[in-house]
Protein backbone atom coordinates (compact mmCIF):
# COMPACT_ATOMS: atom_id res chain seq x y z
CA UNK A 1 0.00 0.00 0.00
CA UNK A 2 1.51 4.13 -0.40
CA UNK A 3 0.10 6.61 1.53
CA UNK A 4 -2.26 7.80 -1.37
CA UNK A 5 -3.88 4.43 -1.80
CA UNK A 6 -7.86 5.32 -0.80
CA UNK A 7 -7.97 1.56 0.65
CA UNK A 8 -7.23 -0.14 4.58
CA UNK A 9 -4.09 -1.34 4.94
CA UNK A 10 -4.37 -5.17 5.28
CA UNK A 11 -5.59 -6.62 8.98
CA UNK A 12 -2.23 -8.73 8.46
CA UNK A 13 0.02 -5.92 8.22
CA UNK A 14 1.64 -5.18 11.75
CA UNK A 15 2.57 -9.02 11.61
CA UNK A 16 4.34 -8.73 8.15
CA UNK A 17 7.99 -10.35 9.06
CA UNK A 18 9.93 -7.28 6.61
CA UNK A 19 8.74 -4.83 9.74
CA UNK A 20 11.31 -6.18 11.57
CA UNK A 21 14.40 -4.11 10.19
CA UNK A 22 12.04 -1.18 10.14
CA UNK A 23 12.10 -1.27 14.17
CA UNK A 24 15.23 -1.15 14.11
CA UNK A 25 15.97 1.74 11.73
CA UNK A 26 12.97 3.85 12.99
CA UNK A 27 14.17 3.42 16.87
CA UNK A 28 17.52 4.31 15.71
CA UNK A 29 15.79 7.44 14.07
CA UNK A 30 14.02 8.47 17.47
CA UNK A 31 17.36 8.57 19.13
CA UNK A 32 19.25 10.07 16.83
CA UNK A 33 16.45 12.85 16.27
CA UNK A 34 15.48 13.26 19.60
CA UNK A 35 18.42 12.01 22.01
CA UNK A 36 17.34 12.47 25.15
CA UNK A 37 14.66 15.04 25.27
CA UNK A 38 11.70 14.86 27.67
CA UNK A 39 9.15 15.91 25.20
CA UNK A 40 9.31 15.83 21.84
CA UNK A 41 6.48 16.25 18.71
CA UNK A 42 6.62 13.94 15.78
CA UNK A 43 4.01 15.86 12.97
CA UNK A 44 3.50 13.52 9.75
CA UNK A 45 -0.31 12.71 8.46
CA UNK A 46 0.93 9.15 7.49
CA UNK A 47 1.08 8.51 11.44
CA UNK A 48 -2.68 8.33 11.39
CA UNK A 49 -2.27 4.95 9.28
CA UNK A 50 0.99 3.90 10.95
CA UNK A 51 0.83 4.99 14.85
CA UNK A 52 0.61 0.71 15.63
CA UNK A 53 3.92 0.66 13.71
CA UNK A 54 5.70 3.53 15.83
CA UNK A 55 3.69 2.64 18.99
CA UNK A 56 6.03 -0.48 19.22
CA UNK A 57 8.90 1.64 18.98
CA UNK A 58 7.77 4.15 21.40
CA UNK A 59 7.20 1.67 24.14
CA UNK A 60 10.51 -0.05 23.03
CA UNK A 61 12.14 3.28 23.95
CA UNK A 62 9.62 3.84 27.17
CA UNK A 63 8.28 7.01 25.62
CA UNK A 64 4.35 7.60 26.36
CA UNK A 65 2.31 8.92 23.31
CA UNK A 66 0.04 11.45 23.39
CA UNK A 67 -2.45 12.14 19.87
CA UNK A 68 -3.12 15.44 18.73
CA UNK A 69 -5.79 14.54 16.47
CA UNK A 70 -6.31 18.20 13.65
CA UNK A 71 -9.76 18.33 11.86
CA UNK A 72 -9.58 20.49 9.17
CA UNK A 73 -12.19 21.56 6.19
CA UNK A 74 -11.77 18.56 3.70
CA UNK A 75 -11.81 20.95 0.76
CA UNK A 76 -8.85 22.77 2.04
CA UNK A 77 -7.40 19.42 2.52
CA UNK A 78 -8.24 18.80 -1.23
CA UNK A 79 -6.85 21.86 -2.61
CA UNK A 80 -3.30 21.09 -0.78
CA UNK A 81 -3.37 17.87 -2.75
CA UNK A 82 -4.70 19.55 -5.99
CA UNK A 83 -1.40 21.81 -5.41
CA UNK A 84 1.13 20.08 -4.31
CA UNK A 85 0.32 16.41 -5.99
CA UNK A 86 -2.21 17.30 -8.86
CA UNK A 87 -4.43 14.33 -6.84
CA UNK A 88 -8.28 14.97 -8.40
CA UNK A 89 -10.76 16.34 -5.88
CA UNK A 90 -12.38 13.54 -5.23
CA UNK A 91 -9.45 11.38 -4.35
CA UNK A 92 -8.42 13.79 -1.92
CA UNK A 93 -11.69 13.22 -0.11
CA UNK A 94 -11.65 9.70 -0.39
CA UNK A 95 -8.42 10.17 1.14
CA UNK A 96 -9.26 12.51 3.74
CA UNK A 97 -12.23 10.23 5.06
CA UNK A 98 -9.24 7.00 5.01
CA UNK A 99 -6.79 9.11 6.98
CA UNK A 100 -9.75 10.14 9.62
CA UNK A 101 -10.62 6.88 9.60
CA UNK A 102 -7.37 5.45 10.48
CA UNK A 103 -6.32 8.28 12.78
CA UNK A 104 -9.29 7.59 15.17
CA UNK A 105 -9.36 4.16 15.29
CA UNK A 106 -5.18 3.94 15.26
CA UNK A 107 -5.62 6.56 18.44
CA UNK A 108 -7.98 5.14 20.80
CA UNK A 109 -6.11 3.78 23.40
CA UNK A 110 -4.61 6.63 23.75
CA UNK A 111 -4.24 10.27 25.41
CA UNK A 112 -5.58 12.10 22.80
CA UNK A 113 -7.44 16.13 22.17
CA UNK A 114 -9.30 16.97 18.79
CA UNK A 115 -8.46 20.65 17.53
CA UNK A 116 -9.79 22.41 14.78
CA UNK A 117 -6.89 23.52 12.53
CA UNK A 118 -8.80 27.07 11.65
CA UNK A 119 -9.05 27.49 15.71
CA UNK A 120 -5.82 26.80 15.74
CA UNK A 121 -4.44 29.07 13.19
CA UNK A 122 -6.69 31.81 14.38
CA UNK A 123 -6.14 31.37 18.13
CA UNK A 124 -2.87 29.44 18.99
CA UNK A 125 -2.86 30.25 22.59
CA UNK A 126 -6.71 29.14 23.36
CA UNK A 127 -5.34 25.56 22.11
CA UNK A 128 -1.80 25.97 24.16
CA UNK A 129 -4.37 26.05 26.85
CA UNK A 130 -6.28 22.79 25.86
CA UNK A 131 -2.68 21.15 25.80
CA UNK A 132 -1.89 22.23 29.36
CA UNK A 133 -5.35 20.99 30.47
CA UNK A 134 -5.71 17.39 28.85
CA UNK A 135 -1.99 16.58 28.70
CA UNK A 136 -0.52 18.29 32.20
CA UNK A 137 2.02 20.01 29.88
CA UNK A 138 3.42 23.09 31.42
CA UNK A 139 3.71 26.40 29.76
CA UNK A 140 7.54 25.93 30.07
CA UNK A 141 7.31 22.83 28.73
CA UNK A 142 5.20 24.05 25.12
CA UNK A 143 7.13 26.98 24.55
CA UNK A 144 5.92 28.85 22.15
CA UNK A 145 2.71 29.02 20.05
CA UNK A 146 5.06 28.96 16.76
CA UNK A 147 6.66 24.83 17.83
CA UNK A 148 3.49 23.34 16.43
CA UNK A 149 3.00 25.03 12.74
CA UNK A 150 4.57 27.34 10.02
CA UNK A 151 1.73 29.57 9.32
CA UNK A 152 2.77 29.79 6.30
CA UNK A 153 1.65 26.17 5.58
CA UNK A 154 -1.98 27.19 5.53
CA UNK A 155 -2.48 28.25 1.66
CA UNK A 156 -6.40 27.50 1.07
CA UNK A 157 -9.45 29.10 2.72
CA UNK A 158 -12.33 27.60 1.91
CA UNK A 159 -15.96 28.33 3.46
CA UNK A 160 -18.02 25.00 4.57
CA UNK A 161 -19.76 24.92 1.41
CA UNK A 162 -19.25 21.65 -0.53
CA UNK A 163 -21.10 23.01 -3.56
CA UNK A 164 -18.40 25.66 -3.71
CA UNK A 165 -16.17 22.78 -5.29
CA UNK A 166 -16.40 20.42 -8.22
CA UNK A 167 -16.66 17.00 -6.51
CA UNK A 168 -18.53 13.79 -5.95
CA UNK A 169 -21.99 14.92 -4.30
CA UNK A 170 -22.37 12.19 -2.07
CA UNK A 171 -19.12 11.88 -0.91
CA UNK A 172 -18.69 15.50 -0.30
CA UNK A 173 -21.95 15.79 1.74
CA UNK A 174 -20.78 13.23 3.76
CA UNK A 175 -17.86 14.70 4.39
CA UNK A 176 -18.41 17.77 5.47
CA UNK A 177 -21.37 16.87 7.92
CA UNK A 178 -18.73 14.97 9.16
CA UNK A 179 -16.39 17.83 9.63
CA UNK A 180 -19.04 20.23 10.95
CA UNK A 181 -19.46 17.73 13.58
CA UNK A 182 -16.07 17.24 14.46
CA UNK A 183 -15.88 21.62 15.14
CA UNK A 184 -18.14 21.55 17.33
CA UNK A 185 -17.01 18.52 19.09
CA UNK A 186 -13.70 20.38 19.55
CA UNK A 187 -15.26 23.16 20.99
CA UNK A 188 -16.50 21.15 23.98
CA UNK A 189 -14.97 18.97 26.38
CA UNK A 190 -12.99 16.51 25.23
CA UNK A 191 -14.26 13.66 26.92
CA UNK A 192 -16.66 13.93 23.96
CA UNK A 193 -13.96 12.66 21.59
CA UNK A 194 -14.67 9.56 22.73
CA UNK A 195 -18.06 9.33 21.41
CA UNK A 196 -17.29 6.74 18.48
CA UNK A 197 -20.81 7.32 16.74
CA UNK A 198 -19.50 9.76 14.76
CA UNK A 199 -16.45 8.41 13.71
CA UNK A 200 -18.41 4.79 12.78
CA UNK A 201 -20.76 6.89 10.87
CA UNK A 202 -17.97 7.81 9.35
CA UNK A 203 -16.92 4.51 8.35
CA UNK A 204 -19.70 2.73 7.52
CA UNK A 205 -20.77 5.69 4.60
CA UNK A 206 -17.27 6.23 3.12
CA UNK A 207 -16.73 2.42 3.08
CA UNK A 208 -19.96 1.71 1.30
CA UNK A 209 -19.14 4.31 -1.09
CA UNK A 210 -15.95 2.27 -1.78
CA UNK A 211 -17.57 -0.27 -2.25
CA UNK A 212 -14.54 -2.44 -1.96
CA UNK A 213 -14.60 -4.24 -5.65
CA UNK A 214 -12.17 -6.99 -4.17
CA UNK A 215 -15.19 -8.40 -2.72
CA UNK A 216 -13.76 -7.69 1.28
CA UNK A 217 -16.99 -5.32 2.08
CA UNK A 218 -19.87 -4.90 0.19
CA UNK A 219 -22.51 -4.92 3.78
CA UNK A 220 -22.89 -3.51 6.43
CA UNK A 221 -22.16 -7.11 7.86
CA UNK A 222 -19.40 -6.91 6.06
CA UNK A 223 -18.22 -3.48 7.50
CA UNK A 224 -19.17 -4.17 11.00
CA UNK A 225 -16.64 -7.50 10.86
CA UNK A 226 -14.19 -5.32 9.72
CA UNK A 227 -14.22 -2.76 12.30
CA UNK A 228 -14.37 -5.31 14.45
CA UNK A 229 -11.10 -6.90 13.58
CA UNK A 230 -9.28 -4.00 13.39
CA UNK A 231 -10.14 -2.86 17.00
CA UNK A 232 -9.46 -6.46 18.56
CA UNK A 233 -6.01 -6.06 16.97
CA UNK A 234 -5.80 -2.70 18.41
CA UNK A 235 -6.64 -4.51 21.63
CA UNK A 236 -9.04 -1.44 22.39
Amino acid sequence: STWDSIFFLPEDWLENSMLKSYYLDATNLINEEFGSDSLFMIKDPRLSLLLPFWNIVLERLDVSIYVIFMVRNPFEIASSLEHRNNFDVNKSLHLTARYWEHGELNSRKFRRVLIDFSEFIGQPESIKANLKSNFNLTFKELGSSEFLLDKSMKHFNIEDQAELINSDNELSNILMEIYQKLKQLAKKDNKVFEDYSVWDDLLLKNLQLLHYKDGTLKSKEGFQSRVSSIIKKLGL
